[in-house]
């Protein structure tokens, strides 16, 4: 393993780069926010479009039910500003907070004291983190390879008998479907 690091401490170095770079990106992200009529599923769907997070009708069915069961609980902060911007800026803020895949708001018109009132919901459905195992077969090698995958970043490590690391990987997926 020492020699591998005196070898390799340079790929080592590059690769640790990468990965700590890919989260600061990740973790600095705006989380995508679209305004809905109400909480139906149609509404709810048009958001999903909106912020690129549609999948399927049921889908949204899914996300409509899980509002409308938070609806029916007390909310944990209640808040009011004087601009969208504001409320905007303070949703994106409490979305981040509890890594919200996306946000929903729903916007009532001004109330009688001038405030705007909005209802943020903040939807957490992907699974972002994964643990991975396989195999990789290189020429006449043959290693267990043993990973984790957050969003599109995946890095792998390879190992004949799990005493030392024979390599490593870092992959990067250009698509999802």
């Amino acid at each position: 393993m020492k020699e591998f690091l005196k070898k390799e401490w340079k790929v080592l170095l590059i690769l640790i780069i990468i990965v700590v770079g890919y989260f600061l990106y990740q973790n600095n992200k705006a989380v995508p926010l679209a305004t809905i009529k109400d909480t139906s599923p149609q509404s709810i769907a048009s958001g999903q479009l909106a912020t690129g997070k549609f999948k399927s009708l049921n889908d949204a069915k899914e996300v409509s039910n899980l509002i409308q069961d938070r609806v029916k609980s007390t909310p944990n902060v209640v808040y009011m500003t004087n601009t969208q911007q504001d409320a905007d800026k303070k949703a994106n803020t409490i979305a981040k907070k509890e890594k919200a895949d996306y946000v929903l708001k729903e916007t009532t018109e001004k109330n009688e004291s001038g405030k705007i009132e909005n209802k943020y919901f903040g939807v957490t459905q992907e699974k972002n983190n994964q643990l991975v195992a396989g195999i990789t077969a290189t020429d006449k090698n043959v290693y267990l390879t043993v990973g984790y995958q957050r969003d599109k970043m995946e890095v792998l490590i390879h190992t004949k008998d799990f005493k030392s690391i024979s390599g490593a990987s870092i992959l990067y997926s250009i698509k999802k479907w």
